[in-house]
């Protein structure tokens, strides 16, 4: 028993000095989250799963992003957006599950009424659902390999690719 608890505390003092080091560069406001976080992110194959549920927040924002951006992609106001992923249609994959005739469901969940404009609009965006949402991610994949065309722009704006990871780009100014 006494041999293994050198190697552990060898561990533990890497971990520490690791996780101090973090600290120092990051100086978080909130420490215990700021621990827990370092873990889930560093450590989480050691932690039985823990680390998923506490990613999956991060992971469901994604996804609604994702949702968001394909609505505005479809010309489909943020309030209509919001009724929908209020409604639990807040991923990609749960969109391709409505029809034209859930149009109604949801519209009577969200306790709205939606202009008609937007209702035949939303009609005819969900008579091809799978098609679009393919496009969409086509289309964003290819927006995120085309090569830069400008230099010199230090801000970054995050875009989730088709593979749900996260990609840093540069914002221009418009001239």
């Amino acid at each position: 028993m006494e041999q293994g608890f050198p190697a552990r505390r060898i561990a533990m003092e890497k971990i520490t000095e690791r996780l101090l080091q973090e600290f120092d560069e990051s100086d978080p406001e909130n420490i215990p989250y700021f621990i827990v976080d370092f873990m889930c992110k560093n450590y989480g194959e050691h932690l039985l799963g823990f680390s998923r549920i506490w990613n999956a927040e991060y992971e469901f924002e994604q996804e609604r992003f994702a949702v968001i951006d394909f609505f505005r992609s479809q010309f489909i106001n943020s309030k209509i957006t919001g009724d929908f992923i209020g409604a639990g249609f807040d991923t990609l994959e749960a969109l391709c599950t409505i029809t034209p005739k859930d149009i109604d469901e949801i519209e009577k969940f969200s306790n709205k009424t939606w202009l008609p404009g937007h209702k035949i609009r939303l009609q005819q965006i969900f008579s091809d659902i799978s098609t679009r949402v393919q496009q969409w991610r086509d289309e964003r994949e290819q927006m995120l390999q085309k090569p830069c065309q400008h230099l010199g722009s230090n801000k970054l704006v995050s875009m989730i690719n088709s593979n749900n990871n996260v990609t840093e780009l540069p914002v221009f100014p418009h001239e």
